[in-house]
């Protein structure tokens, strides 16, 4: 997917009632419908731009994440005490297209039957079985009526393990997005004031984009009609609405460590899931420990060299007038060897906090 640059300008603005400034409520029904909470008046949750914002409100508390994520790595395997360093919540933008489609689709197509069969065994017994029979073709001429859904993640979460779903993947994110939308949990509109609250990702992805992503998933749906058919076939489909919404859907981040291992994971606030896991394999060193080796090394070295030309000095060091240079190289190698174990000692308690 074309991730397009952030806009220039992000606006992000309050949803007010139009009758009286109120606040809208959202009801939990179909089309975005919100009842103002004053006056009673029945509208649509849209910004000015034409595009719905809503928020999807966590069913699960941080804690019970946490507890998730402790039985998620147990599954795993992992033997290892489990340090968990903080929770966050989060909540993530993704684009919802949602297409009412219709259509015709006129062709043939070959007619097949499962025949169940008998077959003999090696060994004497009786084995059944269904073989697909080609039987001939029949004529295909039928209405099509779908309501095609598509989800485009408005900002990337890879480095969390999170996979971007686009035309190229729609399942996999492990999320409740694909229920319908009011099976989601209780929709709020969307209110700037939830960044007091959580953290709260900005959209990268325009509209635009998300909406090319929705119209390819949905060639590629029309197409698979076709591919059902023998060549000829006519597909016809015309989209008779197109609704998008820009949902905030809640996810838990978990910070934690497995033995010497950082790691995080992402939990589902609404189904209590847990979506994605990143934790470096067993036999791998983290980041800071390899680290912490390398200055080590390289210290090490620092040190034995001036201590060599303290000790053993070349020939442009060994006459009566630079002893006071040797001496000074040997101060020097004691001064960096202590202030790099210093260094070191503390880096490592901080890793062990």
């Amino acid at each position: 997917m074309v991730i397009a640059a952030p806009p220039a300008r992000c606006r992000v603005t309050a949803l007010a009632c139009p009758r009286c400034g109120g606040t809208p409520v959202f009801e939990g029904t179909p089309g975005r419908l919100a009842r103002c909470s004053s006056c009673g008046v029945l509208g649509r949750i849209d910004d000015p731009e034409g595009t719905g914002r809503v928020l999807v409100e966590p069913s699960l508390a941080p804690a019970v994440a946490a507890d998730r994520l402790a039985g998620e790595l147990a599954r795993r395997g992992e033997t290892d005490p489990l340090s968990l360093h903080g929770t966050e919540l989060l909540y993530v933008p993704f684009w919802r297209i949602e297409t009412l489609l219709v259509g015709r689709v006129r062709g043939r197509r070959v007619r097949r039957e499962k025949v169940l069969e008998q077959v003999w065994l090696e060994d004497g017994q009786v084995a059944w079985h269904h073989r697909e029979k080609v039987t001939g073709e029949e004529v295909v001429d039928q209405e099509v009526q779908r309501v095609h859904v598509a989800i485009v993640s408005a900002c990337p979460l890879e480095e969390h393990g999170l996979p971007t779903l686009d035309r190229h993947r729609q399942m996999g994110a492990s999320l409740a997005l694909d229920h319908r939308l009011e099976a989601l949990g209780r929709l709020v509109p969307f209110d700037p004031a939830v960044r007091k609250r959580a953290t709260v990702l900005d959209p990268l992805v325009p509209r635009p984009v998300a909406v090319e992503e929705a119209a390819a998933l949905r060639v590629g749906w029309i197409d698979g009609l076709a591919r059902e058919l023998l060549p000829g076939a006519q597909v016809e489909t015309v989209v008779l609405a197109e609704d998008v919404l820009l949902t905030w859907y809640p996810l838990v981040l978990c910070r934690f460590r497995v033995g010497h291992r950082r790691g995080s994971a992402l939990v589902d606030a609404v189904t209590g899931h847990v979506a994605a896991v990143r934790l470096p394999p067993r036999d791998t060193l983290p980041l800071d420990l390899r680290l912490v080796g390398t200055v080590a090394l390289g210290t090490t070295w620092l040190v034995g060299s001036l201590a060599r030309l303290a000790f053993l000095p070349p020939a442009w060091l060994s006459g009566p007038g630079a002893a006071d240079l040797r001496a000074r190289f040997l101060f020097a190698a004691g001064l960096v060897g202590l202030g790099v174990a210093a260094g070191l000692r503390s880096l490592l308690k901080q890793l062990e906090a």
